[in-house]
């Protein structure tokens, strides 16, 4: 957490933080609970080992996840969150140290229950604070969907659907119309296209996919409650999933019109990889939201992480295929340029030499003051319009 240079999970938002944070109470209540019983002889130990590992995955995706807000928030809002979140890992932490046996041996057997329920209390209170601390700076994105929580997930979970069954739509009509070129831009239009089209059927499995483990949690978990009981209990959950869903639906958009504009020639390509990474981004997002509530050994989950895979397959065969692309279009440009200038004698060479030299120099201070710019836009951009925008 105070290493500068671990960033901690770059794709993290404040939903799925949250929705994280309702899997460490829920891991650690779990944990207490084993150790309770098996204490007192009623459980093998095991299970306390199962459970306290569920709860060391959670803790460690919290601290990750709160890490990588760091792209989003100021200095000073992250501080608040960062403390919050070390002391939420540090109770976690205290609570695996007393309950070893060397700890517990030295507690009278009447005050070993108190025990565990006051160590699991101090992990509540620091979750609760980290909540606070998140909920202070973060714009609301449900709006008015407390009204209808029944149906606000399964709305937006549609909505996605529909967004990449048009994406897809689109990028046959533009398969249909590829202007006229040469054999060999011929050739790599229809390899961007193709793979292209490869991404969208992934990514609408996929959202088919975390459909089916959306619904199977739910069924899982309402018992006798209706579907409003389960979402009104688990809303922290639904925002994660439908921030995810609406960033895969944006993330896949924007991969078509960068792939129309490479083949129209009125972008370039390294936009379009840019866009396939955050159709990644933004997929590990859904995925990780919707890992929070899935039950052990789901198969409905199996199948979404499956999905997930394929479209990280298609994405690296879209970027290897740009690049290809790529390095014949520049190996082509630099022999040209090679070819078409002439030097007057060895110092006019050393002149353009030197000149090459100061352009690289100047390229990298912007690059440097573009990521700069970036990492600015992030922070600020995030708030500009809670609903709407979603960073990816």
């Amino acid at each position: 957490m105070d290493n500068p240079a671990q960033a901690g999970n770059t794709n993290a938002s404040p939903e799925i933080l949250l929705s994280i944070v309702e899997q460490v109470l829920s891991r650690s209540n779990d944990f207490a609970g084993s150790i309770g019983t098996t204490i007192q002889g009623k459980t093998p130990g095991v299970e306390s080992i199962g459970h306290a590992n569920d709860l060391c995955n959670a803790i460690t995706q919290l601290t990750s996840n709160s890490k990588g807000l760091s792209k989003l928030f100021t200095e000073e809002d992250m501080e608040g969150i960062l403390t919050s979140t070390k002391s939420s890992a540090g109770a976690v932490k205290e609570f695996f140290n007393q309950m070893q046996s060397s700890q517990l041996a030295s507690t009278p057997a009447a005050g070993q229950t108190t025990a565990i329920a006051r160590l699991n209390a101090k992990v509540h209170i620091a979750l609760e604070d980290l909540t606070s601390k998140v909920e202070s700076v973060r714009p609301a994105i449900r709006n008015n969907l407390e009204q209808d929580f029944a149906n606000a997930l399964e709305r937006e979970m549609a909505a996605a659907a529909d967004a990449i069954g048009s994406a897809t739509l689109r990028l046959a009509s533009i398969k249909e119309r590829v202007p006229n070129s040469s054999p060999e831009d011929l050739q790599v239009h229809g390899s961007i296209l193709d793979t292209a089209m490869a991404i969208t059927h992934a990514v609408g499995n996929l959202i088919s996919c975390a459909t089916a483990s959306q619904n199977e949690i739910v069924a899982q978990g309402r018992g006798s409650s209706t579907k409003e009981a389960f979402y009104k209990k688990n809303n922290r959950w639904m925002d994660g999933l439908i921030s995810a869903a609406k960033a895969v639906a944006i993330a896949t958009g924007h991969l078509v019109e960068c792939a129309d504009g490479v083949i129209t020639g009125t972008r370039r390509m390294e936009e379009l990889i840019v866009a396939g990474n955050e159709v990644s981004a933004s997929v590990a997002q859904l995925v990780a939201a919707s890992k929070v509530k899935a039950l052990l050994g789901s198969p409905a989950q199996a199948r979404l992480e499956a999905a997930a895979k394929a479209v990280s397959v298609a994405i690296r065969m879209l970027v290897s295929a740009v690049e290809k692309a790529k390095q014949q279009k520049d190996e082509f440009a630099a022999t040209n340029w090679i070819s078409d200038h002439k030097f007057s004698g060895v110092h006019d060479f050393k002149r353009q030499e030197m000149e090459q030299q100061v352009r690289i120099l100047t390229i990298q201070n912007e690059l440097e003051q573009a990521r700069r710019n970036l990492a600015g836009m992030r922070k600020s951009g995030y708030h500009l319009a809670g609903s709407e925008y979603q960073p990816l």
